[in-house]
């Protein structure tokens, strides 16, 4: 989600704040989540994605099915995160 809301060009900022979030907010406060978070280091081992963003990813692939989309776009995580129950869902 901060990729998204740091990407140059991309919808995401734009349409967060046309919906009137408060974007500069969401973005420190996901900075501070992710700060929390534990951190990989070295060359060893393998990585996974977590069970939360395993099932928000599955979220966003079936609203994107229903909408008929061949593909996931970044607006369709961003509803998926919205109806998540995660930690990016709402509050």
């Amino acid at each position: 989600m901060l990729a998204l809301l740091d990407q140059q060009g991309g919808t995401v900022r734009p349409l967060l704040e046309k919906s009137g979030a408060k974007v500069t907010l969401l973005r420190s406060r996901l900075g501070e989540a992710l700060d929390r978070l534990p951190k990989v280091e070295g060359t060893g081992g393998e990585v996974h994605v977590s069970n939360d963003l395993s099932k928000l990813l599955n979220l966003t692939d079936k609203i994107a099915q229903k909408r008929g989309d061949q593909y996931i776009s970044s607006e369709i995580f961003i509803l998926a995160a919205l109806e998540d129950k995660g930690p990016l869902g709402p509050c």
